[in-house]
């Protein structure tokens, strides 16, 4: 079977399949598009409209009602606000049930507008109640005013003529009043306004107490009764002006054209539906003749790959031969990257080493110059004092010249005393010795760290290993301050060397994070239950938290390049885990980092296996700890 042709076929199906997916997501999309809303809620919602719709037409009528007539009247009208409150209430409920444009733009403004046609209402309703109650208590007040003037009425025509009109004048203004509260028109008011006027006059100076009382007692109550009852007109006026009416009627417009509009386009996704499942159908067989054909196809390649397995083992045994080379060359290529790693590493640590010795040495250098200078002093007199010598030997020597050559050995022997040569030549030999034990402790600590029985399991003293370590990182260590807070602790059994190799990298990689700033690094030992933990603390600028998790990956760097090859914390990983320990690190951005290593003490670590050599990555070449940005 041609494999091109293979792919065609699965191609085609793929494409096919495809088209099939496309056109069962866009029936599901035409489904939901033409699936009706929540018919029940928009029911509810246009009855509730309607019904807002009535009350709105027979409102002012029903208030007018309520004026004249307080007793079914009042009753119609107290009843409009609850009616209308229980209906935008369940208008409210219903719409948060629908996805309508219509009513989420126009319920607030039909709410606020009908909430203050409904407290115009209960305004109106406690106006006309109030003027309901008093109209007839009016009358009552005018019958005691008329009364009390009688009783007081003195036998003179002028004072009979005036207590007849101010009884014209009480009539006047219980009848004008009845009249104003059914018919408050300005006329009416007007001579209600006039019979008070009248009242208010021609009582002035009364002097009869009770009957003073009963003018005040109708005149207030007159007053606040047409008071009432000209802010019942002016609340009907407000009423009449009131948008609650507009706003109700745009509203159930513009949801009854929603509606419409809805059940339209759900007519039209409707029938683009029926034409999708058409076309779908028509795919889905044309999906499954071609998956027919394509049966026949793999049975067909199934026969060739029959035949095609019979010689699959020697193939495979063959590209098993060609990884296994691949793998070898692979590893090689490690050893020998690791060993340019360290050869790269030791030759910085040399140097650094070097330094070292350099200022012993030279100082050493400085004393034996400084010795051959009184050494030749010393060759002087020695040869002044053997030709003394020899002159007293001579029994023909002059004596003057015997008496000029001993003065000039007395002078030498004097000077010499005087500059204390001798004492000077014991200090110089003195400091050259203590130069060059400086020079051996350091050869000594080198020939320590790096001594070739890397495998051999031995008890180690971590503590030393820590000094031994400071003393060979002193290059780096110039400009820091190293706090050493060790603790009393069991050996370890371990490759002294390679745990050397982990101190250095972990001490290097601090004093690097620190630079250019006071450097502090913290050097911190303890026995933790069978364990013995080493932490190397540094107030550098810390590793951000984003690079922490790859910080032990080989080749993960983060130096500039050329600073760093990224294996110097995989190795110490891979070493401190080849001894059974842990190595842990936590690290805050511009605070400092902290590595924290646990390794088993000697009575537990009898099951700990010589690890294999690892090559030394030493001072300079941290591994991938990146230097903290």
């Amino acid at each position: 079977m041609d494999r091109s042709t293979l792919k065609a076929q699965f191609a085609r199906i793929g494409v096919a399949v495809l088209a099939g997916a496309l056109l069962m997501a866009a029936n599901a999309f035409l489904y939901w598009k033409a699936l009706p809303g929540d018919e029940a809620a928009a029911r509810e919602i246009g009855a509730q409209l309607r019904a807002l719709q009535r009350l709105d037409s027979r409102w002012e009528g029903v208030l007018v009602r309520a004026a004249t007539d307080p007793g079914s009247g009042a009753q119609a009208a107290a009843a409009l606000a609850p009616a209308a409150s229980a209906a935008l209430e369940s208008i409210g409920q219903s719409a948060g049930r629908l996805d309508s444009a219509a009513l989420d733009s126009g319920l607030a403004g039909l709410g606020r507008a009908w909430r203050d046609r409904i407290a115009l209402t209960e305004r109106h309703l406690a106006d006309a109640g109030f003027v309901a109650t008093n109209l007839p208590m009016v009358r009552a007040a005018a019958e005691r005013y008329t009364d009390a003037l009688r009783s007081t009425r003195g036998g003179g025509v002028a004072a009979q003529a005036r207590g007849a009109a101010l009884e014209r004048a009480a009539g006047q203004l219980s009848a004008e009043l009845l009249a104003y509260a059914a018919d408050p028109s300005e006329a009416h008011a007007a001579r209600v306004q006039s019979a008070l006027a009248q009242l208010s006059a021609g009582s002035a100076g009364e002097p009869d107490r009770r009957v003073e009382e009963a003018r005040a007692a109708l005149t207030g109550l007159a007053a606040a009764v047409a008071g009432r009852r000209q802010a019942m007109s002016q609340t009907l006026a407000s009423l009449s002006a009131s948008p609650a009416g507009r706003q109700l009627e745009r509203v159930s417009s513009d949801f009854d054209q929603e509606r419409l509009a809805k059940a339209a386009s759900q007519q039209t996704y409707g029938r683009i539906l029926l034409w999708s499942a058409t076309a779908l159908l028509v795919v889905l067989a044309l999906v499954g003749w071609m998956l027919l054909g394509s049966y026949r196809v793999l049975d067909r390649a199934n026969t060739e790959l029959s035949a095609a397995n019979e010689s699959l083992e020697e193939r495979v045994a063959e590209r098993t031969r060609e990884l296994t080379t691949a793998l070898a060359e692979l590893q090689q290529s490690e050893t020998q990257l690791i060993q340019s790693e360290k050869m790269s590493s030791l030759g910085q640590m040399v140097a650094g080493v070097a330094h070292e010795i350099n200022t012993p040495l030279a100082y050493v250098k400085n004393n034996l110059a400084m010795v051959e200078d009184r050494v030749v002093t010393l060759r002087d007199l020695v040869e002044s004092f053997a030709r003394l010598l020899n002159m007293l030997q001579a029994e023909d020597t002059p004596d003057d010249e015997l008496r000029a050559q001993f003065a000039r050995v007395s002078s030498e022997i004097a000077q010499l005393r005087g500059e204390d040569s001798l004492g000077e030549l014991g200090h110089l030999v003195r400091d050259g010795l203590h130069g060059i034990d400086q020079i051996s402790e350091i050869v000594v600590n080198l020939k320590d760290f790096s001594r070739l029985d890397r495998q051999k399991m031995q008890a180690f003293d971590v503590n030393k290993g820590l000094e031994s370590t400071l003393l060979l990182a002193r290059h780096v260590l110039k400009q820091v301050e190293v706090r050493c807070q060790f603790s009393l602790l069991p050996p370890v059994v371990c490759a002294a060397s390679q745990i050397n190799q982990v101190f250095l990298n972990l001490i290097t990689n601090a004093a690097q994070a620190t630079e250019g700033r006071r450097g502090v690094i913290t050097l911190t030992t303890r026995a933790v239950g069978k364990s013995v933990m080493v932490e190397v603390q540094d107030n550098g600028r810390g590793i951000p938290a984003h690079v922490l998790p790859r910080i032990f990956d080989p080749f993960f760097t983060t130096k500039e390049a050329g600073k760093g090859t990224g294996l110097g914390l995989s190795i110490c990983y891979k070493i401190i885990d080849q001894h059974h320990g842990k190595i842990m690190v936590m690290s805050k951005p511009g605070e400092g980092t902290t590595f924290t290593v646990l390794l088993p003490a000697q009575g537990t670590a009898a099951d700990v296996t010589p690890p294999p050599v690892v090559p030394t990555e030493l001072a300079g070449q941290p591994p991938g700890s990146p230097t903290p940005a």
